[in-house]
C-alpha cells in the first residue's frame, strides 16, 4: 500500500513537467509559446525540388520539440525538363517543357545558306542571297527581290536567336545591281523585270532599324537608279563601302572570301557579265558562288579559272550555278574545280526562264547539265526554291567536342517555308532534315 502511495505522486509529477514542457515549445504561430522554447534545429531538408518554371520548398525540426519550420527556395534556372532533341537549322537542340528555355547540344561553326529569296507572288521569277556563317559572324551575299526583305530579316532573326528583334550583319556584297539581287537591299516594288526598284511598298533591309551592317562591298562602274538607290542608302546609314579590286580577298571568322570578276565594269549593259563571283574558303572547304557569270561569257569564265589555277585550286566542294542555271559552265572551268554537289537557286523544272532555260530532270539533259556530269558523274545537283532553301553545314562544334571537326563534305539540310500570317514569316523543318536530292538530277 505504501508503494502506490509513492508511484502515483511521482506519475502525476512526470505528467506535470511533461506538460509544461509541451506548453513552452507550442507552435511557432504563437509568440509566447515560442518564446518559452530555444529551439535546436536540424539542418534543412529538401521536401519541394526547385525548377526552372517554380520555386522550391525546405523544411527543418526542432529536435527538443519536434515543431517543424517550412521555407521557399529560389528557382533554379537549370533544373529543366527537357523534350526530345530535334534538328533546327542544322542544330542539334531540345527545348525545355516547362519553361522557354532551349540548349544547343551542337551548333554549326561555319555555314552556307542559301536562302529562298523567290518572289512572292510573282513566283516565276529566279533571286540570289545567300547568308556566310563562321564563328558566330554573317554576312549575306544579295538579297533577292524586294519582297522577300521581310522574310529574310526574320531568317537572320531566327539564325541568330534574336530575343529582341535585332540583327548584325558583318557584310554585305552586292555583285551587281540587277533586281532579283539587289532588290531585298533596296526595297521597292516586287514587279520584275522593274531593274529600278527606287521606290514601292517594301522596305528594304538597309533601312530596316532592326539590322546593322559593318560594311558593304561592290565594284565601281554600275549605273542606274537601283545602283544610286543603294549607295546613298549606305551613305545615309553610315555603313562603309569598299569597291573592290579582282582578287581582293578579307576574312570573316574562320572563312576567307575573295572576290573575282571584281575589276571596274567594261560594260554597263552587260550586268550579268559583270557580276561579282565568290570564291569561300574555310580550312579544307571550298565554295565557288558564280553570281550571274554563265558560259554565255566565256572570257570571264576563263578569267576565274585562271585566277583559281594561279591558286593551285583544283577541287571545288560545292558551286553555285551562275544566272540561275539557265546556260550552265564551260568544260573548261569545270574541268579545273571538279565540284561535288551543284546547287541551282531555282526550281527543277526552271519555270523561272520563260524562253525555258535548263531543266534538272529533263530526259535527254540539256547541254549545260550534260557537262558537269561529265566532269562528275556523281555530282549532286540541289534546286533552291524545291528545298525551301538549302543549308549547307561545313563544321560543327560541340559543346564537349574540340577541335572542331571539319566535315569531308558539306551537310544539306532542306528547309521548307510557309507564311505564318501576312506580314511575317515562319519556318518548319522536314522531319529527316537531311536534304534528299532532286529526283532526275543525275544521282538517283
Amino acid at each position: 500500500m505504501t508503494g502506490k502511495k509513492i508511484v502515483i505522486p511521482a506519475i502525476i509529477l512526470m505528467l506535470s513537467v511533461t506538460l509544461i514542457f509541451l506548453t513552452a515549445c507550442a507552435d511557432s504561430d504563437d509568440p509566447v509559446a515560442d518564446a518559452g522554447c530555444t529551439h535546436e534545429w536540424g539542418n534543412w531538408s529538401e521536401v519541394i525540388t526547385a525548377r526552372c518554371h517554380a520555386e522550391g520548398r525546405e523544411r527543418r525540426t526542432c529536435i527538443l520539440c519536434l515543431e517543424r519550420e517550412t521555407r521557399d527556395t529560389d528557382k533554379d534556372p537549370s533544373n529543366h525538363t527537357w523534350d526530345q532533341p530535334r534538328t533546327v537549322l542544322g542544330e542539334t537542340i531540345r527545348d525545355c517543357i516547362r519553361c522557354e528555355e532551349t540548349t544547343y547540344d551542337t551548333f554549326r561553326h561555319n555555314a552556307i545558306h542559301f536562302i529562298n529569296v523567290w518572289a512572292i507572288p510573282y513566283g516565276r521569277w529566279a533571286g540570289d542571297g545567300f547568308l556566310l556563317e563562321s564563328d558566330g559572324k554573317y554576312g549575306l551575299i544579295d538579297s533577292g527581290l524586294p519582297g522577300r526583305a521581310e522574310y529574310i530579316m526574320n531568317y537572320l532573326r531566327r539564325v541568330q536567336k534574336s530575343t529582341d528583334g535585332k540583327v548584325h550583319l558583318d557584310f554585305i556584297i552586292s555583285t551587281h545591281p540587277d533586281t532579283d539581287h539587289i532588290g531585298g537591299f533596296i526595297g521597292g516594288n516586287t514587279q520584275y523585270p522593274n531593274s529600278d526598284t527606287s521606290s514601292g511598298p517594301y522596305q528594304g533591309l538597309i533601312n530596316n532599324p532592326d539590322l546593322t551592317i559593318g560594311r558593304a562591298y561592290m565594284k565601281t562602274g554600275f549605273t542606274g537608279n537601283s545602283q544610286t538607290t543603294l549607295v546613298n542608302q549606305l551613305n545615309n546609314r553610315g555603313i562603309p563601302i569598299t569597291y573592290s579590286n579582282d582578287g581582293h580577298s578579307f576574312t570573316m571568322g574562320e572563312m576567307t572570301i575573295t572576290l573575282f570578276n571584281a575589276q571596274p565594269v567594261v560594260d554597263t549593259s552587260a550586268v550579268n557579265m559583270e557580276s561579282m563571283v565568290q570564291l569561300i574558303e574555310v580550312g579544307g572547304f571550298k565554295a565557288l558562288l558564280m553570281a550571274d557569270v554563265s558560259s554565255l561569257y566565256s572570257a570571264r569564265e576563263e578569267t576565274i579559272r585562271q585566277h583559281l589555277a594561279n591558286r593551285n585550286i583544283t577541287k571545288i566542294n560545292v558551286i553555285k550555278i551562275g544566272h540561275h542555271g539557265n546556260a550552265g559552265h564551260q568544260l573548261s572551268l569545270l574541268n579545273q574545280i571538279k565540284p561535288d554537289i551543284a546547287v541551282y537557286p531555282n526550281r527543277v523544272d526552271n519555270t523561272a526562264f520563260p524562253s525555258g532555260g535548263q531543266r534538272l530532270d529533263q530526259d535527254p539533259a540539256p547541254a549545260g547539265i550534260t557537262r558537269i556530269r561529265g566532269v562528275n558523274p556523281d555530282i549532286k545537283q540541289y534546286a533552291v526554291r524545291d528545298s525551301g532553301g538549302i543549308l549547307a553545314v561545313i563544321q560543327y562544334k560541340n559543346q564537349q567536342m574540340q577541335p572542331l571537326p571539319m566535315l569531308s563534305s558539306p551537310e544539306l539540310f532542306a528547309l521548307k517555308e510557309y507564311q505564318k500570317a501576312p506580314g511575317s514569316s515562319e519556318f518548319e523543318y522536314r522531319p529527316n532534315a537531311i536534304l534528299t536530292p532532286v529526283p532526275g538530277a543525275g544521282h538517283e
